[in-house]
């Protein structure tokens, strides 16, 4: 048996966040994976809507998106011409 990729162990995709360390889980609520799990969870368990899972998970996808799309705009910034 193969072991689940290191990207999905600390989110809490495997194994909910309750049984993990409390410092680990400070780490994990920095995640996306994160965020996008527990909304992916609220929408498939309670049938939750858009307005119950934008704040705060899917404002922090956003945020994460806009900060990520900036810093990889920045650095890769080339002159054409």
């Amino acid at each position: 048996m193969r072991a689940p990729p290191r990207s999905t162990v600390l989110p809490g995709v495997w194994w909910p966040l309750k049984s993990i360390f409390d410092f680990i889980k400070q780490i994990c609520y920095i995640l996306p994976l994160t965020c996008s799990s527990d909304a992916l969870r609220a929408v498939m368990l309670r049938g939750a809507g858009v307005s119950e899972i934008l704040v705060p998970d899917l404002l922090f996808l956003v945020g994460f998106f806009v900060i990520a799309f900036g810093a990889a705009t920045l650095m890769l910034k080339r002159e054409v011409g």
